[in-house]
């Protein structure tokens, strides 16, 4: 049952943080992928907000689904395959996937988590940014380190023409990051 603007009771639980409800949402076999009315899912919304745990949940729920494990929701074939093997580079309104909003927030574990679950790293969202780029703008040294060792290209440029290295300028460490010292990763 979803709400008016489209959330059901996982996206709600998925960005209060609420681990017990989600596990037991999934358990009870929900839709893990429906969108909200800004074609959101609850990986969007926990990517956004820093849950971890409930990222991991939703990541293992989606592989154990593709791998039609009994009970769970199994992943379309045919045309719709391939949507069923990108969960994690599903795209709200905006064209951001949850891989932008952690990298928008410098979640750098819940990046390494969607890199090692599947995402891509060098996607671009509808207005034509990266997650590197947004990784630079959040200012941490570890979500934009992560995103390099996923595999992100430096040599992108984002909707006004930029490479992440402009983005950096005046902050010395981060352009460390960029040019591979990851001694520099360290945050204070």
């Amino acid at each position: 049952v979803a709400a008016a603007d489209g959330q059901t009771p996982l996206h709600l639980a998925a960005a209060r943080g609420a681990v017990g409800c989600v596990r037991l949402l999934l358990g009870r076999g929900c839709n893990h992928r429906a969108p909200d009315r800004g074609r959101r899912t609850a990986l969007h919304l926990a990517a956004f907000r820093g849950c971890r745990e409930i990222v991991a949940l939703l990541l293992e729920h989606d592989a154990a689904a593709r791998r039609g494990e009994r009970g769970l929701q199994v992943a379309p074939r045919g045309p719709k395959a391939r949507e069923a093997a990108t969960f994690s580079e599903e795209r709200d309104s905006l064209g951001f996937t949850a891989l932008h909003l952690a990298a928008k927030r410098g979640h750098a574990g819940i990046v390494e988590d969607l890199l090692r679950g599947g995402a891509e790293a060098n996607v671009r969202n509808s207005r034509g940014g990266w997650a590197v780029h947004d990784a630079v703008r959040s200012g941490s040294r570890a979500t934009a380190a992560a995103l390099l060792r996923g595999g992100a290209r430096l040599e992108e440029r984002d909707e006004r023409g930029r490479l992440p290295k402009d983005l950096a300028v005046g902050t010395p460490a981060m352009l460390r990051v960029l040019g591979g010292d990851l001694a520099a990763v360290e945050e204070p």
